[in-house]
């Protein structure tokens, strides 16, 4: 498959074997930060009410960590 010039790259099975596996639910290889910042670009005014800081709940959500933005309404963030 071509895609601006370049091909598409292909692997091999043992190629794949290689790569480090997929951090799943209840992988704790990284720290999850206490407080998350999400910036909205631009001047569109519809979004902005996402942008600010989200603090982490204490109990995970589908075994992963999730925040919560207060205000009205309160926001939450989460992966699932």
């Amino acid at each position: 498959v071509a895609v601006a010039g370049k091909k598409r790259q292909r692997f091999s099975k043992k190629e794949q074997a290689q790569e480090p596996p997929n951090p799943g639910p209840g992988n704790k290889s990284e720290e999850v930060p206490e407080e998350m910042w999400v910036e909205i670009a631009g001047r569109n005014m519809q979004w902005a009410a996402i942008g600010g800081s989200y603090l982490k709940l204490e109990k995970p959500f589908n075994g992963r960590s999730a925040f919560e933005k207060r205000g009205q309404p309160n926001l939450f963030m989460f992966w699932s």
